[in-house]
């Protein structure tokens, strides 16, 4: 037989928790931790198969993902929010979750949920779908007329800085979103200017915002 998928919930509020606790009572699912907060969820959540990320999580939920999918890219990242929207959904999506489900689904739901991104599928909402393919239709114009203005092909890890780039984000936070130096960063911005022909950082921000 399978084994149980192991769950880590990582939620603030006690009662929510219990309530998640009650709906992980199933043969095909089992609680691998519980965590109040970013903190504990990240020393918790590495041995598992699945994390549910609360928004609200202390320390940072959208963090605690970005951080999950770097060190520990064998958990499964489910985010889970009590007043779904586009923008959160969205930011979701970026930091690598593989699913962004209500804290209201239906238990036998939720498991399916769990299931199906342990499995390496998404989970997203139906309402979202729309969101999503234009996010998706704008990173392929976006990238586009970058490369077409590009002297040379960008790396990925370039595209990765040009993206936080354009939510104006500065050094220090890409360098923590990406789990890079400030050095690094700086230098591929150096790069990033020479293949874009921009003079200067401001104008290169410009450059990508009107881009995106």
């Amino acid at each position: 037989m399978r084994r149980p998928v192991r769950v880590t919930i990582a939620e603030p509020d006690a009662p929510t928790r219990a309530g998640l606790r009650l709906a992980l009572r199933h043969e095909a699912v089992e609680l691998h931790a519980e965590a109040p907060d970013a903190q504990a969820a990240r020393a918790a959540a590495g041995n598992g198969d699945v994390a549910l990320i609360s928004v609200e999580l202390p320390g940072g939920a959208f963090d605690l993902v970005r951080s999950l999918v770097k060190e520990a890219p064998a958990v499964r990242v489910v985010v889970l929010s009590d007043n779904p929207n586009d923008a959160e959904f969205l930011e979701a999506m970026r930091a690598g979750a593989a699913g962004y489900v209500p804290k209201t689904m239906n238990p036998s739901r939720l498991v399916a949920v769990i299931e199906a991104v342990a499995n390496g599928e998404a989970a997203v909402p139906r309402a979202f779908s729309g969101t999503l393919l234009n996010e998706l239709h704008g990173r392929d114009r976006e990238r586009s007329t970058v490369d077409a203005r590009a002297q040379a092909p960008l790396t990925d890890r370039e595209w990765e800085v040009v993206g936080l780039l354009a939510e104006r984000c500065g050094t220090a936070e890409i360098a923590h979103r990406l789990g890079v130096s400030q050095v690094t960063v700086r230098r591929h911005v150096s790069s990033l200017m020479a293949k874009l022909q921009c003079g200067s950082r401001d104008e290169l921000g410009d450059v990508l915002r009107s881009y995106g």
